[in-house]
């Protein structure tokens, strides 16, 4: 049983503006988020375009002992509170619609999550802010621009062209963060994902 199976209120629920809650999506993409696991374990964690707060409660489930759950869309936030509250207690969790490029949250965080969110919007934008205020990202990202806008996207021709994994690892270590190379993986019908960490340098 995949982790999505034990949590299916997350799966198949209707696609809403190009984000896609697939059960064969979700459930290729969890066994291999595995590698992201030693980092998130005992940590407070702050979920960068969480959607529908699948991956909030991914990180819970993996021992996170706080997650507060961003994203623009308000619609997407009202689903995550309902979703989530069906699994965890309230204290485990937020949820708050914000501007990825401008929202500073009001407590500290130990790492920041950015699955899948750098080629939407601004994704340059993106990385200087949240290095502004943690000192830990997780990335997940398309492996190409050719990957990225796809047939198969409901967003196809409006991703951010400009942003590929070397880009946005050489916008961190410019920053003053290094790089922790993670998995690549591969799906016919999804395209190549790539993984890595930042971690500021000390």
């Amino acid at each position: 049983m995949t982790y999505f199976e034990s949590r299916p209120l997350f799966l198949d629920q209707p696609a809403n503006k190009g984000v896609s809650t697939a059960s064969g999506l979700l459930n290729f993409r969890e066994p291999l988020m595995d590698v992201f696991t030693s980092y998130v374990d005992g940590k407070k964690i702050i979920d960068l375009g969480c959607n529908n707060g699948r991956w909030s409660s991914w990180f819970l489930d993996k021992g996170a002992t706080f997650v507060e759950g961003v994203d623009m869309d308000n619609d997407f936030i009202v689903n995550a509170t309902s979703l989530m509250s069906n699994y965890f207690a309230s204290d485990k969790y937020k949820f708050t619609t914000e501007n990825l490029i401008s929202y500073t949250p009001s407590t500290s965080f130990d790492l920041a999550a950015l699955f899948n969110t750098l080629h939407y919007e601004a994704p340059f934008d993106q990385i200087n802010h949240v290095c502004s205020y943690v000192n830990t990202v997780l990335v997940e990202m398309g492996d190409s621009t050719e990957n990225v806008i796809n047939p198969n996207s409901f967003y196809q021709g409006d991703f951010q062209t400009e942003i590929n994994p070397t880009k946005a690892k050489e916008k961190f270590i410019n920053l003053g963060f290094n790089i922790t190379e993670l998995s690549t993986i591969t799906n016919d019908l999804y395209g190549s994902r790539a993984r890595f960490v930042a971690i500021k340098s000390s």
